[in-house]
């Protein structure tokens, strides 16, 4: 096996050792490293980079010229690792933290790396290092937002030391007047600048990434590689044209603009031009057009990734900014949450008492402690769902709530998990729509219904267990079944049995779920006899 580890630092040697100098040798044997050492390859050459940023005794020109050949021949295998991270973070991204652990090392060191070599260029400037200093500032910059993207990826807070180094690189590219020269920064890759680099940060976060599944951000930045370059960043203050402004001395997300943001450290962004493209790119899927094709990506899928999207229109416009439409009520009381549709299945089937609330018509209990004849995939068992962790209520309006733990929660959480929430013998359901983890969970849940009761749909010889939900014109919510991923034939009829009452109906496509429930509305053909 290739000593991937012995040869990261051989080359990073002193020179006069020889061993820099073999590049065709190193590219070869880089090249012909298999997939199976891809891990122990970054662990090597991120402690090299490490040692690299430790050793005060390269000249700036040597410390560069090694950065440069790390970052890209280590490339490709970054790359790879990216691509399996964002495949498996919506389903497991506990399993995968070790991996975007390694991911945000090596952006950690590469960035710091760079920084270190333009910090010696400020305090003496080099002429044969000045052709260098715009791409080593805007790698810099790019590594920097890859941390900010994937601590939203993670729903975790943007870092300040993230803000900082954008703002302080951004204002050195603009000092030294190549702020806007476009530059290839790895082969393969589109031309982009340094604003590019700024504003696409600055642009995701501004989408609320906290309401989005990871695949719908990942969609979005890769969109805003593309088109980050239709907006710039003015130096005037508009208030009619632009939307957002950015303190660069503040080391923040940009704000929403306001009259008094004027000062020498603001810049402001007039958004109506990328709002344009997002909405040309809209009609084109519409129209059928392959959203790899429209800079989406190649795992887009339009009725599950589209919405993100939709949020991203609203968020970066003048007049649909997203607003809170209902109040919220301060609460602050201990809850049990069950999530998933198995476990709120589990809760109904396994003893527990379910009762309705005062707004409730009385439910046939017969049918809601009725037991799951049978099960698609193996429900929770009682000790998985016991050693969940301690919720809190923290507020709730009509139409949801909002919870809380400082316990680390055993199953992954993802956007649109269904959620129950059992508050005494009221047991409501709702799916999560917003998602912060900065030390606490914090999820935002979407009110779905506050009374329903657990059917059997029948299809031949399958069978699933599912909730429906009536209407609630009150509620603005809309009568619905949810049942399990991939049991039922949605093209053909079904049997629905409640109780005694039989019906024949026909599912519409759902409008709700993910790999493991999907929430759909229903017709009824025909009402039958017990």
């Amino acid at each position: 096996m290739f000593d991937i580890k012995g040869f990261i630092t051989a080359l990073l040697r002193p020179r006069k050792s020889g061993a820099v100098s073999d590049l065709t040798t190193a590219t070869q044997m880089m090249a012909g490293l298999a997939d199976r050492d891809m891990t122990s390859a970054h662990r090597a050459i991120i402690k090299s980079l490490q040692e690299l940023n430790q050793n005060g005794r390269l000249s700036s020109k040597e410390r560069l010229r090694t950065l440069q050949y790390i970052d890209e021949k280590a490339q490709p295998l970054q790359l790879g690792l990216v691509r399996e991270c964002l495949r498996q973070l919506d389903r497991e991204p506990q399993l995968i933290k070790p991996q975007v652990d390694l991911l945000r090392a090596y952006w950690t060191a590469l960035a710091d790396g760079y920084r270190l070599v333009l910090r010696d260029y400020q305090r003496k400037p080099s002429r044969a290092l000045q052709d260098a200093i715009p791409m080593a500032t805007a790698r810099a910059l790019s590594a920097f937002a890859e941390l900010g993207k994937w601590s939203l990826l993670q729903y975790h807070p943007v870092g300040q030391r993230v803000w900082r180094n954008l703002d302080r690189l951004y204002l050195f590219a603009e000092e030294h007047r190549f702020a806007r020269t476009p530059m290839v920064l790895h082969v393969g890759t589109p031309a982009i600048s340094c604003e590019d680099v700024l504003l696409r940060m600055h642009l995701l976060h501004l989408a609320q990434p906290e309401g989005l599944s990871a695949r719908q951000i990942d969609a979005l930045d890769q969109w805003l590689m593309r088109q980050t370059k239709l907006v710039q960043l003015d130096r005037d203050i508009k208030p009619h044209r632009q939307v957002y402004a950015i303190n660069l001395e503040a080391h923040r997300p940009a704000h929403r603009l306001r009259r008094n943001m004027i000062a020498a450290a603001y810049r402001y962004i007039n958004t109506q031009p990328l709002l344009e493209a997002l909405e040309q790119t809209q009609s084109e899927l519409e129209m059928g057009e392959v959203p790899a094709q429209l800079g989406l990506g190649e795992h887009f899928q339009r009725n599950r990734d589209e919405p993100g999207l939709q949020r991203a229109l609203a968020c970066w416009s003048r007049d649909q900014y997203p607003s809170r439409r209902f109040e919220r009520n301060n609460r602050q009381q201990g809850v049990e949450i069950l999530i998933g549709l198995n476990a709120i299945l589990h809760n109904l089937t396994g003893g527990s008492t379910v009762a309705s609330s005062s707004h409730r018509q009385p439910v046939e209990l017969e049918v809601l402690q009725r037991r799951s004849v049978s099960s698609p995939r193996p429900l929770p068992t009682d000790v998985e769902l016991m050693t969940s962790p301690d919720w809190q209520l923290e507020d709730e309006s009509i139409r949801g709530f909002g919870i809380m733990t400082e316990q680390e929660h055993a199953v992954p959480i993802h956007m649109q998990d269904l959620v129950g929430l059992q508050r005494g013998e009221q047991l409501i359901v709702g799916v999560v729509r917003r998602i912060s983890n900065d030390q606490k969970l914090k999820l935002g849940i979407e009110l779905l219904a506050t009374q329903f009761r657990q059917v059997t749909l029948q299809q031949g010889n399958r069978q699933a267990t599912a909730l429906y939900f009536p209407d609630n014109a009150e509620l603005g919510l809309k009568r619905a079944l949810v049942l399990p991923t991939g049991v039922l034939d949605d093209r053909h009829p079904c049997q629905m049995l409640a109780g005694s009452q039989h019906y024949e109906i026909e599912l519409t496509p759902p409008t709700l779920g993910d790999h493991s429930y999907q929430c759909a509305g229903f017709r009824v053909l025909a009402k039958q006899a017990a």
